[in-house]
């Protein structure tokens, strides 16, 4: 199997953008287009094995992204402890007189 090379048409069709924007894609991706020297041809040309390697890449990376995070189990609150033994006497006195009181 042969390798295609692509040009600015063939990456705004691949992408769905313009050709300058899929370029600037690429190249923050490291895929670099390759320069022929001579001929009709001289505009910059991309290999399409790795134009679509790019593209798997950046999938592989959106798809690992949105997937859902385990959730951690929330720590029950702590208690506050009421001992007889911590209290102030203000406190025991404020605790028994203004409290709830069982009738």
């Amino acid at each position: 199997m042969t390798d295609k090379l692509l040009c600015r048409a063939d990456l705004a069709a691949m992408f769905g953008t313009s050709g300058d924007k899929a370029a600037s894609i690429l190249t923050g991706q490291g895929v670099q287009p390759i320069f022929l020297p001579r001929g009709k041809y001289q505009s910059p040309r991309w290999l399409e094995s790795a134009v679509i390697a790019a593209l798997h890449a950046m999938h592989a990376a959106a798809q690992a992204s949105v997937l859902p995070k385990a959730k951690t189990p929330r720590k029950p609150k702590p208690i506050p402890s009421m001992g007889v033994a911590s209290m102030s006497a203000s406190s025991m006195h404020k605790f028994l007189t203004q409290g709830q009181s069982v009738q």
